[in-house]
């Protein structure tokens, strides 16, 4: 099992790894597949970490109450026709995202 170190004062467990550089290509590529309609459009993203085995992102989000989610990018360079594109699932904040989404992720990886 491979962890690393990671500012959010927890290892981040496989499938999810830190990033390489500071994810602000991450961060266009959300901005330009945001739909106006999104719960996350117009609000300060920075990207925090991904999975090494699909397009799922971690960013953390000022201006909610939901700090931080899991945005499926598309990497389509564009605003999909179809509402919920990209996905996104919100977490209240890190440790909630801990223990709902990155837990449960590597047991299933490593199952």
């Amino acid at each position: 099992m491979s962890t690393a170190e990671h500012p959010l004062g927890f290892e981040l467990l496989e499938p999810w790894v830190g990033l390489r550089d500071d994810g602000s290509a991450l961060v266009a590529e959300l901005k330009k597949e945001l739909r106006t309609d999104s719960e996350l459009y117009g609000l300060e993203a920075e990207a925090i970490a991904h999975r090494c085995d699909c397009d799922d992102v971690l960013f953390r989000i000022s201006g909610r109450a939901k700090q931080y989610a899991v945005v499926h990018l598309t990497w389509s360079g564009k605003t999909d026709q179809n509402k919920g594109w990209p996905s996104t699932e919100l977490f209240a904040d890190a440790q909630d995202w801990r223990e709902k989404c990155m837990v449960p992720d590597h047991e299933d990886y490593t199952a």
